[in-house]
């Protein structure tokens, strides 16, 4: 089996969801996975099946079309509803017109694949055949961090304080010892998601001096003001880094309470739990947003705890794992052992190979 893959970029997308694929589909006998941004005939040639990745270039469709004559079967790799995004997100400018063009590719595939239940019942009315492929982890990449020296594996990490001056590594562990730090990481499209949790850590940090704050790559407006103005010292800012470095960034961090706020609307209700996921295997007790797809995968109490996107609620559950060190110890260790058993790609590679087999046996 060939599998042939146009990657949307080298981001977090591309990474989990083709270029860790297309990795492991190589350590497969009999499977070959290529990544591509030219459509050229020699290649379609080569390939069984051909993956597009967040396409919706017109003119893309010449080569979709060509690829069918030549009986390659065409999927889209999907893992947001483009339908529904809000104004809010920078993406939202991106795909504004382009609906009909994303549904002339999904109509012109002989399959989707995407990350979540609910993401493919949004997208089934386009597509005959939706395959669910949840985002996993490279945990044979994440178990070589914790061989590194110290030094090697902060090679990414580069610290700030609320005034955007570079902290060594030896200021921060100064700075964090005998502390709680409540880790939170994204871009500034996830803001918004942010927002629901703000005010609850804005109180936090006020009632309790023994809690920090550990931001990577941004943080909201309404936290750096706070945070200046009472609690200068319990804010770290983390520099954001390419994607190829975010594993071991996360891997070197000294936190104790990982967050995963979303917003609660139809768009985020196709996202995938990945947050919950990537703090959870660095062993992080984790509070996330009651909403969708984290909800079906936390088992509150158990592997995580589960807030309403409400200030008393985000507050209570942030504060139970604040005043018992061991309950947030244990859960972390119960939510990385779910992980690395039901979201480990090792085992969940077969899923794509799976899907791609079935795919090829169908006649068209």
């Amino acid at each position: 089996m060939r599998v042939l893959y146009y990657i949307s970029g080298y981001d977090g997308c591309g990474y989990y969801r083709i270029q860790m694929i297309a990795k492991y589909l190589n350590k497969l006998p009999n499977t070959q996975a290529k990544i591509s941004f030219t459509y050229a005939n020699e290649e379609i040639s080569w390939a069984d099946i051909v993956v597009l990745q967040k396409q919706c270039n017109p003119r893309a469709l010449t080569f979709v079309e060509e690829a069918k004559m030549m009986k390659k079967k065409i999927i889209s790799e999907v893992d947001d509803c483009y339908f529904c995004i809000p104004p809010t997100n920078p993406a939202y400018s991106i795909y504004l017109g382009k609906e009909q063009d994303l549904i002339n590719f999904y109509n012109k595939s002989d399959a989707l694949t995407v990350t979540t239940e609910y993401l493919a019942s949004e997208l089934k009315q386009y597509c005959s055949k939706t395959y669910v492929l949840p985002n996993s982890l490279d945990f044979k990449l994440l178990d070589t961090f914790e061989k590194m020296s110290e030094t090697q594996k902060n090679r990414y990490t580069k610290y700030l304080d609320i005034n955007q001056k570079r902290l060594t590594l030896e200021e921060v562990k100064e700075t964090t010892k005998d502390k709680i730090v409540i880790l939170w990481g994204g871009s500034p499209t996830h803001l918004k998601d942010l927002e629901q949790a703000t005010p609850a850590l804005i109180k936090i940090c006020s009632e309790f001096k023994n809690v920090m704050l550990m931001m990577v790559g941004c943080t909201t407006q309404a936290i750096l003001e706070s945070m200046i103005q009472h609690n200068p010292e319990q804010l770290i800012l983390v520099e954001a880094v390419p994607i190829f470095g975010y594993p071991q960034l996360l891997s070197s961090l000294r936190a104790d309470i990982g967050i995963c706020p979303i917003e609660s609307n139809r768009f985020n209700f196709s996202k995938s739990n990945l947050k919950f996921l990537e703090f959870s295997a660095n062993n992080l007790a984790c509070v996330c947003s009651n909403v969708e797809n984290y909800a079906k995968t936390v088992k509150h109490g158990d592997t995580g705890l589960l807030a309403d996107n409400t200030t008393d609620s985000w507050y209570s559950n942030l504060k139970e794992l604040i005043l018992d060190e061991d309950k947030r110890k244990e859960m972390g260790l119960r939510a990385h052992a779910f992980v690395r058993e039901n979201y480990n790609i090792t085992q969940n590679i077969n899923l794509w190979v799976d899907a791609y087999t079935e795919l090829l046996k169908k006649i068209k």
